[in-house]
């Protein structure tokens, strides 16, 4: 389970940068060991997870809400229990109402947002 402080850092980062926070860096080296990751590992999460919220507020946050709570006719995926594969294949298949996103986001583009619906997952388990 040594990916679980790599969760817990990127829900943090997401959490902070959420709020308001722009920028978000580990303050020096013990912390930095503590966690399990480096500064450039935090500032690679913090990236990736920046990028994915975009792309949800630009595609997703319209009909899957703010925070990926849903609305009428629209899943919640804050409690979404497909994987990345299933996330993919959604996103590939049109199921209405949603339309396909194929063609729309790259693999680069897919692989940004289910960072940033893991994230909201994750801090949704913390969260109950």
């Amino acid at each position: 389970m040594k990916f679980i402080p790599h969760l817990i850092i990127a829900a943090v980062v997401g959490t902070l940068y959420y709020f308001g926070a722009q920028s978000v860096r580990v303050e020096n080296a013990s912390r930095a060991d503590e966690t399990g990751i480096s500064e450039f590992e935090a500032a690679d999460l913090q990236e990736t997870f920046e990028m994915g919220y975009d792309l949800y507020q630009d595609n997703c946050q319209v009909c899957h809400g703010d925070n990926g709570e849903g609305s009428d006719g629209f899943p919640n995926l804050q409690t979404f229990e497909g994987g990345e594969g299933e996330f993919r294949m959604a996103l590939k298949n049109s199921f209405y109402p949603m339309p396909s996103f194929e063609g729309r986001l790259s693999n680069y583009d897919q692989e940004n947002l289910w960072s940033f619906i893991s994230e909201v997952q994750a801090a949704d388990r913390v969260d109950q």
